[in-house]
């Protein structure tokens, strides 16, 4: 039940009616995703581990405010793109193009490959939704592809 607290608070600051929340937040995100992140790993709960993919990655906070935790980030990401769940895939997808969309490539690229095993993993979980209509997440996944411009081919060097 604390998850959905979390979850129905993430989503009201989310929303942008409590902008001074978001200056509140900014503190404790280290703390936050740090403590949601330990509690991901060590539970076996399907639900539960969906839950906390879902408010590691909407944690309220400007992007900026969460580029030193990119690697953290990047590890939730990957679980929700290997989930089986459509809504979590859906939001890893949406989360990495917002980052691609938002980030200097200078920054982005080499904060993406800084983690070889988190990088592989990376592309794995994106090569498996490359599937043909009708399943969903194919285009977007091409999109993303497209977006990292050639850099997803380091993995297949190596």
């Amino acid at each position: 039940n604390y998850c959905m607290l979390l979850r129905y608070l993430f989503r009201c600051i989310s929303a942008g009616k409590h902008e001074e929340s978001y200056r509140e937040l900014l503190p404790l995100i280290p703390t936050t995703l740090n403590g949601l992140f330990r509690v991901l790993c060590s539970t076996e709960d399907a639900s539960l581990r969906r839950t906390l993919i879902e408010l590691v990655l909407t944690i309220p906070a400007r992007l900026s405010s969460l580029l030193p935790h990119m690697n953290l980030l990047l590890r939730v990401i990957v679980l929700a793109l290997e989930s089986n769940s459509d809504d979590l895939v859906n939001l890893g997808l949406r989360t990495l193009e917002f980052w691609i969309d938002n980030l200097n490539p200078e920054y982005l690229f080499p904060e993406l490959s800084k983690q070889k095993d988190v990088f592989v993993s990376l592309m794995q979980a994106l090569a498996t939704h490359c599937q043909p209509a009708p399943y969903p997440y194919g285009l977007l996944t091409l999109r993303l592809l497209g977006k990292l411009g050639g850099k997803n081919r380091r993995v297949l060097r190596e």
